[in-house]
């Protein structure tokens, strides 16, 4: 037991040094691609939100993790755009190849295998707030 667990933690260790030499963008696009699968994934988070949620989280995430350059005349703007950017090709990303993956495994999307949704309904919602 401890073989196998000692050995899962050194390939999560592995995985977490590789992703060390990741660039910011391919690990800006790897993170919204999981932020779109979750929210898609989710009932209560209506999917014509998700484009925009991953435009701004791409912005604001790109300007926080990303290189800036301090010779640029406004470096802030560049990182904006790049994140708007990389947000772009993952919104295309998710909307053509992970709908796909939708289709072929529906559970995916947080749906029970003969198409149903689950029992939450959203105006169960507004009936419990004051």
């Amino acid at each position: 037991m401890t073989n196998e667990l000692s050995r899962v933690t050194n390939v999560v260790q592995g995985l977490f040094q590789q992703m060390d030499q990741w660039p910011v963008a391919i690990l800006l696009f790897v993170s919204l691609i999981i932020v779109a699968f979750g929210c898609r994934s989710t009932q209560m988070f209506p999917n014509r939100f998700i484009p925009i949620t991953l435009l701004v989280l791409g912005i604001a995430l790109n300007m926080s993790l990303g290189e800036m350059q301090p010779k640029a005349r406004s470096p802030l703007l560049i990182l904006a755009c790049r994140g708007l950017f990389i947000a772009f090709v993952a919104i295309a990303f998710d909307s053509t190849v992970i709908k796909k993956l939708y289709k072929r495994f529906p559970f995916l999307t947080g749906r029970n295998g003969n198409g149903t949704t689950p029992p939450f309904k959203p105006e169960d919602e507004d009936k419990t707030t004051l």
